[in-house]
């Protein structure tokens, strides 16, 4: 099982070593794990401007990005990227520490991305699911194929010292958060995006405003071969009217979160988890 103060995999040690000269000029490597970090927007023909943003590798394999951009939503986005190319399912995670200015708009973004490469289309409008800290809480947003509108499934939760995960598997993107010094993830979303042979992994910010910068500093960033996978899938019965949360605190000890109106008459309302009842 992928722990929670992960390295880099030995597959991506060469992109790493070469990735600041790449983040120095903003161009492609030719390598089987290429990396850029680029903006993306702003749209053509509209006359925008956007801040240019930048990525810093710092200690414990973290990594500074800075960006601007008016959103990562809609049907096109705008934001800077740090990425790498996969063509292999992944799982990608990192401790944030910190997403800021507070001062920006409530619906900043940054966090981790996968996204689309698809050949003939528009950067801004491919398909993706990126798991964020806004300056509110936690949230997946998902473009679930090219061109489409946005979807979105987000809670209140900690912006700083917590902790990331994606997993990707064919087009099922599952989502993981947990808090610095818990045992073990909480699941919190999932989707189905339609991605071709190619995509890329990476960290995205957008700052909602394109004459600012937003910075997200980040700790033990990982692409790693190795899927993550909890038992069994936190399920609502009925309508229970919040989010059912459900994680391993210690070893074989589980801590369950859930709404409902109860158990028994003609109709029930509860959470449902990991194979059993919670």
């Amino acid at each position: 099982m992928l722990n929670s103060s992960p390295t880099y995999d030995t597959q991506n040690m060469f992109a790493r070593s070469i990735l600041s000269l790449a983040v120095a000029v903003g161009f492609f490597i030719s390598s089987a794990n290429a990396v850029a970090s680029i903006d993306i927007g702003p749209r053509a023909g509209y006359g925008y401007t956007m801040l240019p943003g930048s990525s810093v590798e710092t200690p414990d394999d973290g990594w500074q990005v800075s960006g601007s951009g008016s959103d990562i939503w809609g049907h096109w986005d705008e934001f800077h990227y740090l990425h790498f190319n996969r063509t292999t399912d992944v799982t990608v995670t990192c401790l944030v520490k910190s997403f800021g200015p507070t001062t920006l708009e409530s619906w900043r973004k940054g966090g981790i991305m996968i996204r689309n490469k698809t050949p003939g289309i528009d950067e801004q409008r491919m398909a993706m699911s990126m798991l964020q800290v806004t300056g509110w809480g936690v949230a997946q947003q998902s473009r679930l194929e090219d061109n489409s509108y946005s979807v979105s499934n987000h809670d209140h939760f900690d912006t700083e010292n917590v902790w990331l995960r994606m997993v990707k598997v064919g087009n099922t993107v599952t989502s993981y958060v947990k808090r610095d010094g818990n045992f073990d993830y909480m699941r919190f979303g999932e989707e189905e995006v339609q991605f071709g042979p190619e995509f890329y992994v990476g960290l995205a910010v957008s700052s909602h405003e394109r004459t600012l910068l937003a910075t997200l500093d980040v700790k033990h960033f990982e692409i790693s071969d190795e899927i993550y996978t909890q038992p069994g899938i936190p399920t609502e019965i009925g309508e229970t009217g919040q989010r059912v949360s459900v994680q391993q605190v210690k070893e074989g000890i589980w801590s369950v979160q859930a709404g409902g109106a109860g158990i028994g008459g003609t109709a029930d309302s509860f959470g449902l988890g990991g194979g059993s009842v919670w």
